[in-house]
C-alpha cells in the first residue's frame, strides 16, 4: 500500500493513482510473460485477472474532501454500493469490474452461473500471488425478495445482482483507503490498462462536479401527489391480518409476514447521503446500506443480519417478536418484560429459531444457539434476539448459506411453501428487495449480508417505505398495524428531515404527528 499524502486534491489522487497502477500492471505484465513461458500453447486461454492497487488517501485536506459524505455526494457512478455492517469500516463501492445478475423466474440460478463464470475467467492466471499480493476478489450485491416479474416501483431491478466494483473506498477510523480493482489480461498494453484505469475514475470522480449533492432527482416545484400501487389502507390491512389468524387457525401454516408500502414524496428529489447520514447515526450499530443502479437507490439500516461466515464458522441472527420502546426508562422497561413474557411473541420466535436450527443442520457440523431470547432495542422498537453460531461443514460458503435461508420465517412465515403463494396473493404487491439480502463477500467463502429491512426504494422524487410485521393465530391486527408503523419510523424521518415539502400517500405530512 502506498505511503498517507499529506496534502491532496482530487488531480494530485489522479496522478498517484496513475503512477500506482502502471507500477503493478508493469509487474503483472512480468509475471505473465513468465507463466506464458511456461504453459502449453492455449493453456493461458483469455483468462483476466483483477488486481487490487491500494492507495492510502489523507482525509486531512481541511474541506472535508475525502470524508465518506463528501465521495458519496461526489460519485457519478452509474452503478454503486455503500456497505457498513456492525463494527466494520465503510465501504463505498463503484463501477463494476464484473457483474452477475438474473431476471424474472430462475433469477437466482442464472445471476450464480454468471457468477461462476465471471470467477473462472478472473481466476485462471494466478498473477496476484506470484506478485505477493492480496488476490481476493470481493463482490456487493444482493438478492430481491422473491424472483417472479418486476411491478411498480421496481420495474428496473433484477431478481439477483452482484459486481466486483472497479473502486472501492473504505473508511476505518482516521484513515480512508482508495482500492482500485484493475483488470489485467496477458497481451494488454501497460500504458492502455492505466490511460483506461484513470479514465474511469474521472468519469466515476470528476475533478469539479455539478448539480451535487447527489440527488435521486433535480426536478423543481412541488410535484403532484404520487399514487401508491397496491398500497394498503389501515383498514385493508387489518383485514389482511385477520384473514390470516384465521388460515393460522385452521392449520394453514404456522406464521406468515405481512408487508406493505408507504410513499414519501419530495418536490425536489431525496438526498441520498444526508439520508444515509442520518440512519447511520440514528442506529450505529445496524447494517448501514445502500444499492443504486442508474439513478435508483433502495437503502436502509437493518437490525437483521442474515449470514456471516469467517473462516467456516457461521453467525446468524434469528429476530422475531417485536415491542415498541418506551416514553422512559421505566416504560420501555416495562414493555420489554411485556415482551418477553407474551406467548405471541415467544411462539413466533421460536418459529424462527426453529427454522433456522433446522436448516443449518444440513450443512453444519455443530450449531451453538441459546435456550432464552435476548433483548434487542433500537431507536424505535425491541425484539427477541437469539445468536446463532454454525460451524459448516467443509467447503460451505456464505452464499450457500444465505441462499438456503433465504426467505426465513422472519420475513416469510413458515412453512415456506405454503406461505410464499399467499403473501404476493394477499399483500398485492411487488416487495422488490424489501426483504431481500445485500452485502458483500470474497472469493475464498466468507461472506456478511444481511436481510433488508428498514428500507425505501428511492426513485425520482419519491421514497417508497416498506415494513412487515409477523402474523400469529393470536395477533391483534391494529398492534400489528402500529408495529409497521413504527418499524417505518426512523427511515420516514431521515426522509422527512430532508425535504421542504413532502407528503406522505398523498396527504400533507407538516404538522401531522407522524
Amino acid at each position: 500500500m502506498n505511503g498517507p499524502a499529506t496534502s491532496m486534491d482530487w488531480s494530485a489522487l489522479q496522478a498517484r493513482l496513475a503512477d500506482a497502477v502502471a507500477s503493478v500492471v508493469a509487474e503483472a505484465a512480468d509475471a505473465s510473460r513468465t507463466i506464458r513461458a511456461g504453459n502449453a500453447p492455449g493453456q493461458d486461454g483469455a483468462s483476466s485477472l483483477v488486481i487490487p492497487v491500494d492507495l492510502q488517501v489523507s482525509q486531512e485536506t481541511g474541506d472535508g474532501s475525502f470524508a465518506p459524505l463528501a465521495v458519496v455526494q461526489r460519485t457519478r457512478a452509474s452503478r454503486w454500493m455503500l456497505w457498513r455492517p456492525p463494527g466494520a469500516p465503510l465501504t463505498l463501492a463503484c463501477g463494476e469490474v464484473a457483474r452477475a445478475e438474473g431476471y424474472g423466474v430462475g433469477a437466482w440460478s442464472a445471476c450464480v452461473a454468471h457468477w461462476q463464470r465471471e470467477q473462472q475467467r478472473m481466476r485462471a492466471v494466478p498473477t496476484a500471488n506470484r506478485l505477493g499480493r492480496d488476490a481476493r476478489v470481493r463482490w456487493y450485491g444482493g438478492r430481491a425478495f422473491a424472483a417472479e416479474r418486476r411491478d411498480a416501483p421496481w420495474h428496473h431491478w433484477p431478481g439477483a445482482w452482484f459486481f466486483v466494483p472497479t473502486f472501492e473506498w473504505r473508511w476505518s477510523e482516521d484513515v480512508c483507503t482508495l482500492r482500485v480493482n484493475v483488470e489485467f489480461t496477458p497481451g494488454d498494453h501497460p500504458e492502455q490498462v492505466v490511460h483506461a484505469a484513470v479514465e474511469r475514475f474521472a468519469q466515476d470522480f470528476p475533478d469539479h462536479p455539478a448539480g451535487f449533492p447527489h440527488r435521486t432527482s433535480d426536478s423543481g416545484g412541488r410535484g403532484e401527489p404520487t399514487p401508491v400501487p397496491h398500497a394498503a389502507s389501515q383498514a385493508e390491512f387489518e383485514a389482511m391480518v385477520r384473514a390470516t389468524t384465521v388460515d393460522i387457525a385452521e392449520g394453514r401454516y404456522d406464521k406468515l409476514v405481512l408487508g406493505r408500502v408507504e410513499a414519501v414524496q419530495s418536490a425536489g428529489g431525496t438526498d441520498v447521503a444526508s439520508i444515509l447520514a442520518r440512519l447511520a447515526q440514528a442506529d450505529p450499530a445496524a447494517y448501514l446500506y445502500a444499492l443504486s443502479r442508474d439513478g435508483e437507490t433502495f437503502l436502509g439500516a437493518s437490525p437483521e443480519r442474515l449470514v456471516r461466515v469467517t473462516g467456516g464458522v457461521a453467525s446468524v441472527d434469528c429476530l422475531a417478536g417485536t415491542a415498541p420502546r418506551g416514553r422512559n426508562r421505566e416504560d420501555d422497561r416495562r414493555l420489554e418484560e411485556a415482551l418477553l413474557a407474551s406467548r405471541k411473541n415467544r411462539s413466533e420466535h421460536q418459529v424462527v429459531l426453529h427454522f433456522l436450527r433446522e436448516t443449518l443442520a444440513g450443512i453444519a457440523d455443530e450449531i451453538d444457539a441459546a435456550d432464552t431470547p435476548q433483548i434487542r432495542k433500537l431507536a424505535h422498537v425491541q425484539h427477541l434476539h437469539t445468536p446463532v453460531r454454525a460451524f459448516l461443514k467443509s467447503g460451505v460458503t456464505a452464499l450457500d448459506v444465505a441462499a438456503r435461508l433465504h426467505p426465513t420465517p422472519a420475513v416469510a412465515g413458515r412453512p415456506r411453501g405454503a406461505v410464499l403463494p399467499v403473501i404476493r396473493a394477499r399483500e398485492q404487491m411487488d416487495r422488490g428487495w424489501y426483504a431481500g439480502w445485500v452485502g458483500c463477500c470474497s472469493d475464498t467463502g466468507d461472506g456478511d449480508f444481511t436481510v433488508a429491512l428498514r428500507c425505501a426504494l428511492l426513485a425520482e422524487d419519491t421514497a417508497w417505505l416498506y415494513a412487515g410485521a409477523g402474523i400469529m393465530a393470536d395477533s391483534v391486527p391494529a398492534d400489528e398495524w402500529q408495529e409497521t408503523a413504527a418499524k417505518m419510523q426512523a427511515m420516514r424521518e431521515a426522509v422527512l428531515a430532508d425535504a421542504q415539502s413532502l407528503q406522505v400517500a398523498g396527504r400533507p405530512t407538516r404538522g401531522v404527528d407522524v
